[in-house]
């Protein structure tokens, strides 16, 4: 069975996972050679439908939304306070109940950071090590990517950090009515706090930055890059999916 899985989450993660030690960052300063970098703006009345109740606004990051009958789970929120808002009315455009959720897949700034544009009542749910991590590293990551541009530094001005309200480890299951989402983390890959959503009935996982599109997958270490293919090992060792969303274009 073990070897089984193995098998059948290669097949699938093949071609979407690179990480070679010693090259990525000579990749990283071609990259910035020959493309302008992604906007950091999320692009408001963008969302497409990707599955039967999830919903996806593509741009850097991309930003996800599951919609059940009693409530709604938005998954990142963009850079900064601006972004974050667009997120929220997205979300609330989307929503068949004014019930809703709040995760981020991971703490960097362009995906954690607009969470202050959320309401207090709308609950905010991490891993414990995710906000570990953000507790310890968040203001330094911070600080790195309003150094990048005039427009970084703008939407990262007068930041609020905002601490989940609600903590899990490894996983939590979210009954939103008709769907379940499934938070989990199960060890470290792009970050040490890595969460991941699968989205039960549509067979759609939300894997944050763990998978990227057009980019080397940057892990913390060989080792980490390791874990990472234990822990899709994992995921579709629960069950098949159809769609993998990618954490960026």
């Amino acid at each position: 069975m073990h070897m089984m899985c193995l098998r059948r989450t290669a097949s699938i993660f093949a071609g979407l996972v690179l990480c070679v030690t010693g090259i990525v960052s000579a990749l990283e300063r071609a990259a910035a050679q020959n493309a302008a970098p992604p906007s950091p703006i999320v692009a408001e009345n963008a969302v497409k439908r990707v599955s039967e109740h999830s919903y996806v606004i593509m741009g850097f990051p991309n930003i996800g939304f599951v919609v059940g009958n009693r409530a709604t789970l938005v998954i990142d929120t963009g850079m900064g306070a601006r972004n974050g808002a667009t997120v929220l009315r997205e979300a609330q455009k989307l929503a068949k109940n004014p019930v809703i959720y709040l995760t981020t897949t991971h703490f960097h700034p362009e995906h954690a950071s607009g969470a202050q544009a959320f309401p207090p009542q709308i609950p905010l749910m991490r891993p414990i090590k995710q906000q570990e991590e953000m507790d310890r590293l968040d203001m330094k990551y911070v600080e790195l990517f309003r150094s990048r541009s005039a427009l970084n530094k703008e939407l990262l001005e007068d930041l609020k950090p905002r601490r989940a309200d609600i903590l899990f480890d490894p996983e939590m299951k979210l009954d939103l009515g008709g769907v379940t989402a499934r938070l989990f983390w199960w060890g470290a890959a792009h970050t040490q706090g890595d969460e991941l959503i699968l989205v039960e009935q549509d067979g759609t996982l939300f894997p944050g930055d763990v998978v990227q599109n057009k980019l080397v997958a940057c892990y913390i270490n060989k080792w980490h890059m390791n874990l990472f293919h234990d822990i899709s090992e994992h995921v579709h060792c629960q069950g098949t999916f159809a769609t993998v969303f990618r954490g960026a274009l």
